[in-house]
């Protein structure tokens, strides 16, 4: 090799060196993680409290397939969606004939169904209004007050009493956190009775309905699997006729009170929530 090759290859080395010491490109970064918050959960569909959904599926049926009360010279005609000069969204309205009494003469109506409050009239109060309680005096329009001094258990309605589409439940609210209850069912209105710490209101033939544990103190019938209350009824031998009334009340079970402060009475450890009078309808 001559004097020109050795220095060709000197060169490549020389070059080969530099490379190797030049300064290297960083490696890319990965792209960000981006997160992607999960979809939002679809609103939970509003609680139907007084039979609107069984109503809407009646909309354009033929009369004879509402049922709805007719009483008093009152007879419904149709349902129909409108809306109104003061709502902007639609409605659900009931057409109808009354009999105005005073007049003795026919007239037509329409009017807006608006939903409607608790079913039924609550009665039998503990709070000094319906009789004096066999221990504690309970909270306005509760039952007798109990051994948790929570005022006193009350008996709440909601849903349609209709005996086509019963979603009638009630609802005991106030008792001991796990009290052992029962749902009353009476074919009459007995005067306020001293039973246990409560005052008990149900008369005539009774059923026992329900027999529940309460949770947090508040006992629920008909509960997920259960028969209506209508149904629960035939099935006990009290067959719900439309126009029949019929009084609710829970029983659940308390401590037995202070004898030093009060006598154990009839009854013992047990109470009552406030009453409620039911009429079933079509």
């Amino acid at each position: 090799m001559g004097e020109a090759g050795v220095r060709r290859i000197a060169v490549v080395l020389v070059l080969a060196f530099a490379a190797s010491c030049a300064p290297t490109e960083p490696p890319t970064p990965p792209p960000p993680v981006v997160y992607a918050p999960p979809p939002p959960r679809p609103p939970p569909p509003p609680v139907d409290q007084c039979g609107a959904a069984p109503l809407q599926t009646l909309i354009g049926r033929p009369r004879t397939e509402i049922p709805v009360p007719h009483s008093g010279g009152t007879a419904v005609e149709s349902l129909g969606v409108y809306r109104s000069a003061v709502e902007p969204a639609p409605a659900l309205f009931v057409g109808m004939d009354y009999e105005a009494f005073t007049r003795g003469a026919r007239f037509s109506g329409i009017g807006e169904w608006r939903g409607c409050g608790p079913a039924g009239i609550p009665f039998c109060f503990g709070d000094g209004s319906d009789g004096p309680c066999p221990c504690g005096r309970g909270a306005f329009h509760h039952g007798c007050d109990n051994s948790a001094s929570t005022g006193g258990a009350v008996l709440d309605a909601s849903g349609w009493t209709s005996l086509a589409f019963d979603s009638l439940t009630l609802t005991a609210s106030g008792e001991l956190p796990r009290a052992a209850s029962i749902l009353l069912q009476g074919d009459a209105e007995s005067a306020p009775t001293s039973f246990g710490q409560g005052l008990r209101c149900v008369g005539g033939r009774t059923k026992r309905l329900f027999v529940a544990q309460a949770v947090g103190g508040i006992f629920s019938v008909p509960g997920p699997g259960q028969p209506s209350i209508s149904a629960r009824s035939g099935a006990l031998g009290d067959p719900l006729f439309v126009g029949a009334s019929r009084v609710y009340q829970a029983i659940y079970r308390d401590r037995l009170p202070d004898p030093g402060t009060c006598p154990i009475p009839p009854g013992g450890a047990w109470n009552l929530t406030s009453a409620r009078r039911i009429a079933w309808l079509p």
